[in-house]
């Protein structure tokens, strides 16, 4: 690893880890105050570096109160909520910002100008008070620190448990000094101002037609990642199952049904985005699930059409 800004990042908090942790060290644990922060660094073309704590080990039971809403009561005791919060902040892109100008998509606010122009909130939470009670000014300045550092996102109390800092990008060639110290002290910030919870339930995280786009999803993955290999393999079971039809009679079929399956999904995974997109208007996820529902449609349709069309045609070819 060069003297670059992604090696000093990481030396550095190898460095806070303390004795005992090797120089190629990808997981290891840094402690600042109460807290013991899992530090997970993945180099390669896929590098990221991922900072994480687990929230009931980290939540204070003793809360500001300047959160306290219906769902804590006199006492200050735990946030009562449903469970996970799922709160995830990254950087506001102009497709949240259409989203939101358009109607399809809801966020919550914190009334804090800079928070809200550069963070976009997207959770499951539904409940506005549960999420202002979590994300206290005290999280929002760490967020905001973290995203200075370069860090894109920050998911609070995810499916598993955990509060998660990631960075996937280091952009900059320079060395910043004390930047792991920073993210640290950021992180910190944020887990140290989190509050208890008392589970009253379990959120509902299913997206709109969520089996249906899944089944989509796999069929495309299969479809397009074999490419070629899966048409070969649909001729091959046509030649198999059907003797007297000739492998150079399957070439006009095939491409036939390319073409008809890139058209059929380019219109078709329009109107099924929409429909996820109107299923869940009025929401954080509502612009996101569209877009992957498309996404995953344009794949599972494509495949589909082509698959009907090459062998109807080939059918129909031979039958003549």
């Amino acid at each position: 690893m060069g003297d670059d800004d992604e090696s000093a990042l990481v030396r550095e908090l190898r460095g806070l880890a303390g004795v005992g942790v090797r120089d190629d060290s990808g997981t290891f644990v840094v402690r600042s105050g109460y807290a013991s922060i899992h530090v997970e660094y993945i180099g390669g073309s896929s590098t990221s570096l991922t900072l994480s704590a687990h929230y009931d080990a980290v939540a204070r039971r003793e809360v500001p109160a300047e959160v306290a809403t219906a769902y804590r009561d006199r006492s200050r005791g735990p946030l009562r909520a449903r469970r996970p919060l799922e709160i995830v902040l990254r950087p506001e892109m102009p497709a949240d910002i259409e989203a939101k100008a358009s109607g399809l998509s809801a966020e919550w606010q914190a009334g804090d100008p800079t928070f809200d122009g550069r963070v976009y909130v997207s959770t499951v939470t539904e409940d506005a008070r549960v999420v202002g009670a979590v994300l206290v000014p005290e999280v929002r300045a760490g967020v905001l620190q973290l995203f200075d550092l370069g860090f894109r996102s920050v998911t609070i109390d995810g499916e598993d448990g955990r509060v998660v800092a990631r960075v996937t990008e280091f952009a900059s060639r320079t060395p910043r000094a004390g930047r792991g110290a920073r993210a640290i002290e950021a992180f910190a910030t944020v887990l140290g101002a989190l509050p208890a919870l008392d589970v009253v339930g379990r959120t509902d995280a299913t997206a709109p037609y969520a089996g249906w786009t899944r089944a989509m999803k796999v069929i495309g993955i299969l479809g397009w990642a074999l490419n070629v290999g899966y048409a070969g393999g649909i001729a091959a079971l046509i030649v198999t199952l059907c003797p007297s039809v000739k492998e150079d009679s399957l070439t006009v079929p095939c491409a036939v049904g390319v073409a008809a399956g890139i058209v059929a999904a380019v219109f078709l995974s329009k109107r099924y985005a929409d429909a996820v997109g109107d299923a869940a208007r009025g929401t954080s996820r509502a612009h996101d699930l569209a877009s992957e529902a498309r996404w995953a449609s344009f794949g599972g349709i494509s495949v589909a059409v082509f698959t009907v069309v090459f062998v109807l045609g080939t059918a129909l070819a031979t039958a003549r």
